[in-house]
């Protein structure tokens, strides 16, 4: 038999999961949103110079 302490103690417990479990998914999302976000600025920065590179150059670099 479980007494009232314990009962206190598994329901903090779980609170305390879920809230852990909570704040973990809410930092993941922003991380992974954030990531994104600057992946694309950089991806979109670096590409513009590329675009203005003439093709049928023999001197032009093959990997920038």
């Amino acid at each position: 038999m479980t007494t009232s302490k314990e009962r206190d103690l598994e329901a903090r417990l779980e609170a305390a999961f879920r809230e852990h479990q909570t704040a973990t998914l809410v930092a993941v999302t922003l991380g992974i949103v954030i990531g994104v976000g600057v992946a694309a600025y950089v991806l979109n920065r670096t590409r513009r110079p590329m675009l203005r590179m003439n093709p049928d150059d023999p001197e032009q670099p093959l990997f920038i």
